[in-house]
């Protein structure tokens, strides 16, 4: 994970095709066919709503349409 982590944040996107370099498996979400990585634990679908600027960021609000689980991996949270 390490390595693709590494490619992901040292390369522009529009130099390479980080899902083709990275060999990241994915699936078509349901909201306007985005890709859903089949490795990821969870994965959220969102269409965005509004943005607010703050300084040098900006900050999307976000409605979530749909949800994914991978079924071979565990959530886990804190209490």
């Amino acid at each position: 994970m390490k390595p693709l982590l590494t490619l992901c944040g040292s390369n522009s996107g529009r130099d390479m095709d980080k899902f083709a370099v990275g060999k990241v498996e994915y699936i078509a979400g349901k909201l306007h066919k985005l890709p859903v990585l089949k490795d990821a634990v969870a994965c959220f679908e969102c269409e965005i709503v509004s943005q607010i600027r703050s300084g040098d960021h900006t900050i999307y609000i976000g409605e979530v349409h749909y949800c994914w689980q991978n079924p071979e991996e565990e959530l886990f949270y804190y209490q």
